[in-house]
C-alpha cells in the first residue's frame, strides 16, 4: 500500500516489478535501485545527448512512451504491461498526467495504478524522501550501499553550498529560464530545489 500525494491509495496484492515513470521521476527511482521499464518526457537534446534530468537512466534499457507533453503510445505501453504509472503533481488540486486529454488518462488508468509525486511547494529534499519511500514499496533496499553513498555525497555537496553562502554574505541570487522572446523568473517560494537552496542560507530574488 502506498499514499500518493494526491491523497490517493495505491493497493496491490503483490510488490509491482514493472514501472512506468516520468523521466525525470524516473531518474530517481533508478538511483535508488528501481529499473523502471518505461519512461515519458524528453529523452534527448538537440545535439543527441541525454537530457539532464535522465539522470543515470539507461535509455537503451527503457522504452520511450512519449517525447512530447500530451503525447504517450497507448500500444507501447500496453504491451510494457506495467503495474505502476508514476507521475508529477505541480498542482495537487488539477489532476495533470503528462498533458494527456480526460479520455486518455482513463485508458492509462485501465493499464496500471496510477501514482502522483508532487515536486514543488516543499524543498526538493521532500520529494527525494518520497520516490524513496515509493522505491522501497516496490521493493528497493534503501540501506543498500550505493544508496547510502549517494546520500552521504548529498549531504556534502549540501554543507559545501551552505559554507559557500556563509562565506559570501550579502550575496543575492535570481534564478531565470531563458528563451529569445521572455525570460522568466522562478518563484523561490515554489521551485523544490530553491526552496532547499533557501534552507541552506541563500538568499534568492
Amino acid at each position: 500500500t502506498f499514499v500518493d500525494d494526491r491523497g490517493e491509495t495505491i493497493s496491490r496484492d503483490t510488490q509491482p516489478t514493472r514501472v512506468v515513470a516520468y523521466l525525470p521521476i524516473a531518474a530517481s527511482l533508478w538511483d535508488f535501485g528501481v529499473e523502471v521499464v518505461g519512461v515519458f518526457g524528453t529523452t534527448l537534446r538537440p545535439d543527441g545527448t541525454p537530457e539532464i534530468y535522465a539522470g543515470n537512466v539507461d535509455l537503451d534499457k527503457v522504452v520511450s512512451l512519449g517525447e512530447t507533453y500530451g503525447e504517450i503510445d497507448l500500444e507501447k505501453l500496453v504491451d510494457l504491461k506495467p503495474e505502476l504509472v508514476v507521475f508529477d503533481i505541480y498542482d495537487a488540486a488539477e489532476f495533470d498526467l503528462w498533458g494527456l486529454p480526460a479520455d486518455a488518462v482513463d485508458q492509462v488508468a485501465s493499464i496500471a495504478d496510477l501514482v502522483g509525486i508532487s515536486f514543488v511547494g516543499a524543498p526538493v529534499t521532500s520529494t527525494i524522501e518520497r520516490i524513496g519511500e515509493l522505491a522501497e514499496a516496490v521493493g528497493a533496499d534503501l540501506s543498500a550501499a550505493a544508496v547510502v553513498a549517494d546520500r552521504e555525497a548529498f549531504e556534502t555537496a549540501s554543507q559545501s553550498l551552505r559554507d559557500a553562502v556563509a562565506a559570501k554574505p550579502g550575496l543575492l541570487s535570481l534564478f531565470v529560464a531563458a528563451w529569445p522572446e521572455n525570460l522568466y523568473v522562478a518563484n523561490p517560494q515554489i521551485w523544490g530545489d530553491l526552496l532547499y537552496f533557501k534552507e541552506l542560507g541563500l538568499d534568492i530574488v
